[in-house]
């Protein structure tokens, strides 16, 4: 650890682009700040590192927590080891939101730190009066536009991507194989379409359709799940059709 003051950064592996973003708007503003990622980036925790004693040592030596908060996150395990060490040694830990969580919708006990959205210019501000109170600086003048616009893109992308998994995950719950048959009720068949009405708003049906993924053998996707098998009834599934552009 250096001797200029740090920032502690809490996120999860999966954001960890948003948290490079964030990164990089802290060091702007605060050249003489070190920023440390609890994420073994290969930055603030080198490859091969102890990342535990790592931690440790961020955790036990920074002057302020800034804590990544989405509805993946907040219940993962190390988000809450490390807001909740912040909390116990009194420092101010600021719950950032993105994505598809509003620092109105955090839950307990998160919900009682003083949150900000992290693409709304007025709470990044009052972050950034909050670090340079800790760290007695003077409050820097930065643009902060550049940022806004990576992190709307981010949430775009991170939420989409979170929708379209979620949206799979539901599918393949609500069929039930018998002998390596899919048995669809009426009751599935509502299902599927409400979900397949989701994925249309989204407009995730070229993403969800491509490479003729429907066929009369089956539904095929993406993001690392198994097929969902012997699925040859297209009138179940109006909202998928194989040849859609």
């Amino acid at each position: 650890m250096t001797t200029n003051p740090l920032i502690f950064l809490s996120h999860i592996t999966e954001e960890e682009e948003i948290a490079g973003i964030l990164h990089d708007l802290i060091e702007q503003a605060f050249p003489n700040v070190e920023v440390f990622r609890s994420s073994d980036d290969g930055i603030t925790l080198p490859s091969g590192g102890n990342r535990i004693n790592k931690i440790t040592e961020g955790l036990q030596s920074c002057r302020a927590m800034i804590v990544l908060c989405s509805k993946q996150s907040i219940y993962r395990p190390w988000i809450n080891f490390e807001s909740g060490a912040g909390w116990v040694r009194g420092i101010p830990v600021t719950p950032v939101c993105h994505s598809n969580l509003r620092r109105e919708g955090l839950p307990m006990p998160l919900s009682l730190l003083t949150a900000a959205n992290a693409g709304d210019e007025r709470d990044l501000n009052i972050m950034l009066i909050g670090i340079a109170r800790v760290i007695g600086s003077r409050v820097p003048s930065i643009d902060l536009s550049p940022y806004i616009n990576k992190i709307t893109e981010f949430e775009k992308e991170y939420s989409f991507t979170n929708v379209l998994k979620e949206s799979i995950e539901e599918l393949e719950k609500i069929i039930e194989v018998v002998d390596g048959h899919s048995m669809i009720s009426q009751t599935h068949i509502i299902k599927f379409n409400e979900i397949g009405e989701s994925l249309l708003n989204l407009e995730v049906c070229r993403l969800v359709l491509s490479e003729s993924m429907y066929t009369n053998k089956g539904l095929y996707y993406k993001f690392g799940l198994s097929p969902m098998k012997n699925i040859s009834r297209p009138e179940v599934l109006p909202f998928l059709k194989p040849n859609d552009p």
